[in-house]
């Protein structure tokens, strides 16, 4: 979650506090109320009662939304390497596109899918690679090459020192075939 989002979340969830703690204060008779709002509710109780109810229950999830975007990590985009000379910015979509070089490099998986998550804090990068076979004798070893090159690739030319890639193949799809062939009967 970004930062503008969260602090979206945050004054949503103060605000509708604050508005349900003055709805409490209003309906319930805590003092000076008017003489309008003290003689329909004296004439309407279940009013008071579901009011009070329905506070609460707004009070409940807007204190939720508080706690969400205070304790909620921020999504992370690129990676900063710092180096003697500066700071150097690796986005996400070029840490992809070289995952997907690499990817196509070895010609394991047709229609590879990639999906990164990374890791400012530790300078890391978690990678999910998934797409359908191409036939090959040694599927499990293929596969484990594949890993380690991706691996070997993001380390060597994007200097990223923790990498975890993650394989996932799924079953071959056949193609559609043509159906604008006329049928004989």
């Amino acid at each position: 979650m970004n930062r503008l989002t969260r602090l979206i979340i945050f004054l949503i969830g103060l605000a509708g506090m604050v508005v349900t703690a003055v709805l409490i204060a209003i309906t319930y008779p805590l003092g000076r109320v008017t003489e309008v709002v003290v003689t329909y509710l004296s004439q309407q109780p279940w009013v008071l009662q579901s009011l009070v109810i329905l506070s609460l229950i707004v009070f409940v999830v807007c204190t939720l939304m508080v706690l969400v975007s205070l304790l909620a990590r921020p999504k992370t985009r690129a990676l900063y390497i710092t180096t003697p000379v500066g700071s150097i910015r690796l986005s996400q979509a070029m840490i992809e596109q070289t995952i997907f070089y690499a990817v196509q490099e070895k010609n394991l998986l047709k229609q590879p899918q990639i999906s990164t998550r990374l890791n400012s804090r530790n300078q890391a990068v978690y990678a999910r690679i998934s797409g359908g076979v191409i036939p090959t004798a040694r599927l499990v070893d293929a596969s484990r090459e594949l890993q380690l090159y991706v691996e070997q690739q993001l380390q060597q030319l994007l200097q990223i020192e923790k990498v975890q890639v993650e394989v996932l193949i799924n079953e071959r799809q056949e193609e559609k075939k043509n159906k604008q062939v006329p049928r004989v009967i």
